[in-house]
């Protein structure tokens, strides 16, 4: 922040163009590792709390015919769609974001 401000950038440009690109890089790995568990847990919220969610729905959806499993597949097929979409996203961001060979080891 202080070279930033050397330089002649408002506190908001150091944020935005130095604070925020290194915060992000080193915040990204962590946010990747706890979207699947965020999203898995709202199911939990619902087995506690009656948090109104996926699960809900196809819980109601459920009582309302007599087609069981289907839904409940169904369901599922969501969840993984969402993770898997949720977790490529944040790999490309990852990999856009990254500094090239820096912390690449020999795989």
């Amino acid at each position: 922040m202080i070279a930033a401000r050397s330089l002649g950038m408002t506190k908001l440009q150091s944020i935005r163009h130095v604070i925020l690109p290194q915060a992000v890089r080193v915040a990204l790995p962590g946010w990747s590792n706890e979207y699947p568990n965020i999203l898995t847990d709202s199911s939990i919220c619902y087995a506690i709390g009656g948090v109104m969610e996926l699960m809900t729905r196809t819980s109601q959806a459920v009582s309302n015919t007599s087609v069981t499993m289907p839904l409940y597949l169904v369901c599922a097929g969501i969840f993984i769609l969402l993770n898997f979409a949720g977790m490529r996203a944040l790999h490309m961001i990852e990999k856009k974001i990254e500094i090239p060979g820096f912390g690449t080891g020999a795989a």
